[in-house]
């Protein structure tokens, strides 16, 4: 792989170190974060592409994991120019991931918002990622969706974009931001105060204290 010169050589060499199926987060993590930026282009993000998604979700504690960065390398790579069938095996993933995402164990895999990020900057339709968060009744899917209306506290009272969502598309931005601050948003919380694991409970309070906070301003 080319790989700029202000760039340690050893990114290139672990990544190429063995058969792609076996890289470790070792091996993989620090070209993943720098991938047709400063190491190799678009044919090797290609080839690294199917383990770089099974990390993500699997494990994956490095930046070049996160849903939104993958999504922009892709869009770098020139996906929407694969084949059809590869076109549509990333599309699968991102769509069944997020699904998950939303309800899965707490820990369990990056956040759901994340998740929802890497899909929209992908140029999927908000309307029907945001119903299935909306539809989702689990505590787990009511846990996240408090984690992701507090982390955006700041950003709405600086009205700017959080770290990542950048480069969203003004409608789907729009989108977001519309869904995240309904009432069903609050209601969703609420209804899953009963349910919820105790020790879990003070990130939905806390949500919902701010968002009481914000009413009365």
């Amino acid at each position: 792989m080319d790989f700029s010169p202000y760039k340690s050589p050893d990114i290139a060499e672990r990544a190429l170190s063995r058969p792609c199926r076996e890289l470790d987060d070792d091996d993989i993590g620090p070209y993943a974060g720098s991938a047709t930026l400063t190491v190799g282009g678009p044919d090797d993000y290609k080839y690294f592409l199917p383990r770089i998604l099974e990390l993500s979700v699997t494990s994956g504690a490095w930046i070049g994991a996160d849903p939104p960065i993958v999504a922009d390398h892709l869009v770098r790579a020139d996906w929407h120019k694969w084949s059809t069938e590869q076109q549509s095996a990333v599309q699968h993933f991102f769509d069944e991931v997020y699904g998950w995402s939303v309800g899965a164990p707490v820990d369990s895999v990056a956040p759901a918002d994340l998740w929802l990020c890497g899909n929209l900057l992908l140029d999927k339709e908000p309307s029907g990622l945001l119903s299935i968060w909306r539809g989702n009744d689990s505590p787990e899917a009511a846990y996240r969706l408090a984690e992701f209306r507090s982390s955006w506290a700041d950003s709405f009272k600086r009205n700017e974009r959080p770290p990542f969502w950048a480069d969203l598309s003004a409608r789907s931005w729009e989108a977001v931001v519309t869904w995240l601050l309904d009432p069903a948003t609050k209601q969703q919380i609420e209804a899953a105060l009963a349910h919820v694991a105790d020790e879990d409970r003070w990130v939905l309070d806390q949500t919902l204290d701010l968002i009481a906070s914000e009413m009365r301003q």
